[in-house]
């Protein structure tokens, strides 16, 4: 059928024997503790965003979020409020991940342990010879 190869109807007929019918199983979800915390290191831009509205779906009530980045503006103002208002409590760290006691500072922050960690951290780096600055070569 999905060829498209048939001309013409077609006629499905199931079997009275359900014992010969084959399912799938579903595929388990993926469920947060709400008495936990889980530290993004990133997460502020698009995808980001993305996850930590996936995990309060899902369960999680208390986001820090570890970015050299994190602070409340007019960027991210929609965001946090959006995530507090699924009654989820909001921790932002500005540092770096690669800082130990910014890392320690977002750990302790929160008053429930942490159960898991998501790096999504990077940097966006232009290298073409047409960019400001650039040596052309």
């Amino acid at each position: 059928m999905q060829a498209a190869q048939h001309i013409g109807k077609i006629v499905v007929t199931m079997t009275e024997d359900h014992a010969m019918l084959k399912f799938l199983t579903p595929r388990p979800t993926a469920t947060f503790r709400p008495d936990r915390s889980y530290l993004l290191v990133g997460g502020l831009g698009g995808l980001g965003r993305a996850v930590a509205n996936w995990m309060v779906e899902n369960g999680a009530r208390h986001m820090i979020f570890l970015s050299r980045s994190a602070q409340e503006d007019e960027n991210t103002r929609g965001f946090l409020e959006e995530l507090r208002s699924q009654n989820c409590q909001v921790y932002l760290v500005c540092g770096s991940a690669s800082n130990i006691a910014d890392v320690q500072k977002a750990a302790s922050i929160s008053t429930q342990p942490v159960a898991g960690v998501i790096n999504m951290a990077m940097v966006l780096k232009v290298c073409s010879p047409f960019y400001e600055g650039s040596a052309r070569t």
